[in-house]
């Protein structure tokens, strides 16, 4: 095997070990998304709810503690370095379309870096067969 056909087998290592890495991203990111889409969805559902229904709120794995609704106009978010706001369940809309568009377009740059990927190493294995064939011929 000549220095160029090593060069390229380790390439061609590099982009599946990287097309690999890419795809994890995009299970990662698409989980992200359905996750948000469901989030939207319940706040869709709570908006709906009668103030003083009863419910059950999760307080920790597989516990729950039965709590009563008091408002479903406004919901609690966090703000980031354990800052919660208040914010109308509109907003909250708002916000949670926001995120779940920049994940869509994160998912979409990702597939692209997959496909690309994909070429690429393609490519790169048929010149390394060719040159196989070449070599027993």
């Amino acid at each position: 095997m000549n220095e160029t056909q090593k060069e390229n087998y380790a390439e061609l290592q590099m982009l599946n070990n990287r097309i690999q890495q890419l795809q994890q991203q995009l299970a990662n990111a698409d989980k992200q998304f359905e996750e948000l889409k469901k989030l939207d969805e319940t706040l869709d559902d709570f908006s709906k709810v009668e103030p003083g229904t009863g419910t059950l709120s999760a307080i920790g794995s597989g516990i729950f503690a039965k709590t009563e609704i008091k408002d479903t106009k406004e919901v609690i978010m966090a703000a980031g370095s354990n800052v919660y706001v208040t914010k109308p369940v509109a907003d909250a809309k708002k916000f949670i379309e926001a995120q779940t568009e920049e994940v869509g377009k994160v998912i979409l740059q990702i597939e692209s870096a997959i496909t690309d990927s994909i070429s690429e190493a393609q490519a790169l294995q048929q010149e390394l067969q060719q040159e196989q064939k070449k070599k027993s011929k």
